[in-house]
């Protein structure tokens, strides 16, 4: 019975968070920086992750002109 319960929680908790077919990206920096992060992030109301993939996504657009196409680099 126990057990069961322990899979129970560990499912509404998966199930809670949701489930994501994303790539997982990870990368080191000071506590400073991860704790602006976190305040950033709450301030929006979003979570740290969420933050960093609109930073990154709006700093790839605004790149994008320069950037080579994946196809092209595939090529060269």
């Amino acid at each position: 019975m126990k057990t069961s319960v322990v899979n129970w929680r560990y499912q509404i908790s998966s199930e809670a968070m949701g489930a994501t077919k994303k790539a997982k990206v990870t990368f080191t920096c000071t506590d400073e920086i991860k704790g602006n992060l976190e305040v950033w992030a709450e301030l929006e109301n979003r979570t740290v992750s969420n933050l960093v993939e609109k930073l990154v996504m709006d700093a790839i657009a605004a790149q994008q002109p320069s950037l080579p196409r994946k196809q092209d680099r595939k090529t060269a």
